[in-house]
């Protein structure tokens, strides 16, 4: 495993990020859609590429389209692409640029996450320029994962969408004030926490 642009955790815990005041848990969506397979995240040649690499795994070139997606600082597409098996399983690849990592079809734990960190230099006119420093965050969940929740450094807890992918969710996001992460099931329990790495 490498810590080049980013950090892949398989922690085995579903969770979520966000940011913000009070506790609004989100649950899997019953649709979503954009205009375009690439979502205008990818250039023509940038999504070419990805697509190709995709195809080559075995998936339906026709079938490859974003599911997720968050922004990182030096601008580079960081991403979940879903695509279609020849068997007609819906599998997920999260891909920052045009590099393609591990394809998931099926997960054995409740989430697999995938962080960059983000640094961002603000200016605001009459105001000292500051640093932020952020964590972008794609993340995958098993189908029996109803919601995802972040807990900040003020105790405070907000949630995610859950986006779908096949039989699984997928959500993403880039966030500087979440802490630790929680998942829920159906019936309101908590799946899993987990500390986020510090910033």
């Amino acid at each position: 495993m490498t810590r080049r642009a980013w950090t892949l955790l398989a922690l085995g815990l579903v969770v979520s990020v966000a940011v913000g005041v009070g506790f609004a848990r989100a649950s899997r969506p019953q649709c979503c859609s954009k205009s375009t397979a690439s979502w205008n995240v990818f250039t023509p040649a940038q999504w070419k590429t990805v697509t190709l690499q995709v195809e080559r795994r075995g998936f339906d070139a026709s079938s490859v389209r974003v599911v997720a997606t968050t922004e990182i600082a030096s601008r580079r597409p960081f991403a979940l692409v879903a695509a279609t098996s020849r068997t007609g399983a819906t599998c997920v690849t999260p891909v920052i640029g045009t590099q393609l990592h591990a394809t998931t079809c099926r997960l054995a734990e409740p989430l697999l996450v995938f962080t960059a960190p983000e640094t961002w230099n603000t200016a605001v006119p009459g105001t000292p320029a500051r640093t932020v420093h952020l964590t972008a965050v794609l993340g995958i969940v098993r189908g029996d994962v109803n919601g995802v929740a972040t807990l900040d450094h003020r105790g405070l807890l907000q949630g995610l969408p859950l986006m779908a992918a096949g039989q699984m969710g997928v959500f993403a996001g880039g966030f500087f004030d979440a802490t630790s992460l929680r998942a829920y099931d159906t019936h309101n329990r908590v799946l899993a926490h987990v500390v986020l790495p510090a910033r």
